[in-house]
């Protein structure tokens, strides 16, 4: 293991980078085609993908990314699971095959909510610099990640807005 690298704003030093051997792309790859936030993704697709992403491992209770902060990636969780919080509030826990962080990698504003990790974690890596090289290396994966992400974006809007109706 390899503590992350910091040639970002994302470097954390309680991210344990998992092992760069021969045997990791085949591993990304198997851990993306997982995700549902990828199910539309044809196996090529994942196999380019997977050359844009790292995977970590963190420790239970560490912070991921903290409401307010600034950073640029977003995570794709493989095993475990992470809790957010707002103001001190739960808001959600996230599972193994769903992402967070999707809005801070693409508009670079702050996490609107922290994300600690409630067990051992282990998550696959987005960064906003590993998107720009894929989209332009690979525009039209990069275009149907941005798809993706949007329709999974509207989904949470919607469920959101009807928790908001349901309180009113």
């Amino acid at each position: 293991m390899t503590e992350f690298p910091s040639d970002d704003d994302s470097s954390r030093p309680n991210f344990l980078q998992l092992d760069n051997d021969a045997s990791l792309h085949k591993k990304l790859c198997s851990m993306l085609g997982r995700v549902p936030l990828l199910q539309s993704f044809e196996h090529d697709e994942i196999e380019h993908l997977a050359h844009y992403c790292s995977a970590y491992k963190v420790a239970s209770s560490v912070k991921i990314f903290e409401e307010g902060a600034r950073s640029t990636f977003m995570c794709l969780l493989i095993e475990g699971h992470v809790v957010l919080m707002k103001a001190g509030k739960q808001l959600a826990t996230v599972r193994e095959g769903r992402t967070m962080g999707e809005m801070s990698m693409l508009d670079g504003l702050p996490y609107s909510a922290t994300a600690i990790s409630a067990v051992e974690t282990k998550f696959i890596l987005i960064s906003r610099k590993q998107f720009d090289l894929l989209e332009q290396e690979y525009p039209r994966i990069a275009i149907k990640l941005l798809h993706a992400i949007g329709k999974l974006m509207s989904i949470r809007l919607r469920e959101t807005t009807n928790l908001l109706v349901d309180r009113l």
